[in-house]
């Protein structure tokens, strides 16, 4: 998302994002970030999601398949997994983004990963939620239009509350 921000063109397999978003949820270290650079019109703090690690039958290291630590927070939780659980012969093979990985175990490209728990349950594939969870906050971007501030109150209602109650998340956005 901070390629994107920062107007990159992000491919995630024949699929390119050649726009910047108008408003974005990342962690809140990363927001941190963007209102110091003073990108963002508006923050919030949302949800707290929780890190997954997925994999087809059995957890095993030997292929294991992380987001960009450079970019993903997801990244620095799945080097973290590895420093901590993994033999030292892992093939630590890096995604473009979190949301290729499901694909990837499930074609046996790697066998292992580590994805928002939350995502993955329209795949036939294990999963294993870890236990800390990171706060994610929403934010407009500084420029963005009306719609988009719609858009943003829209994830604080009640109504937006009840529909993540079936997702995998904690809700914390008041």
């Amino acid at each position: 998302m901070l390629r994107q921000i920062l107007n990159e063109k992000i491919s995630i397999g024949r699929l390119v994002l050649d726009k910047s978003p108008t408003m974005i949820s990342l962690p809140s270290v990363d927001m941190k970030v963007l209102k110091e650079w003073d990108i963002l019109l508006v923050r919030k703090t949302f949800m707290e999601v929780k890190p997954a690690l997925v994999f087809k039958h059995v957890e095993k290291c030997e292929k294991f398949m992380i987001p960009d630590p450079e970019y993903y927070v997801l990244g620095k939780v799945g080097i973290d997994y590895i420093k901590r659980k993994c033999q030292d012969s892992v093939d630590i093979i890096i995604a473009k983004d979190y949301r290729e990985i499901p694909r990837a175990i499930y074609e046996g490209v790697a066998e292992m990963g580590v994805t928002w728990s939350h995502d993955n349950m329209s795949w036939e594939l294990s999963r294993r939620t870890l236990e800390k969870g990171i706060t994610m906050e929403v934010g407009v971007i500084k420029g963005a239009d009306e719609m988009s501030m719609k858009a943003f109150n829209l994830l604080f209602s009640e109504e937006m509350m009840e529909v993540t109650k079936s997702f995998d998340v904690k809700w914390i956005g008041k």
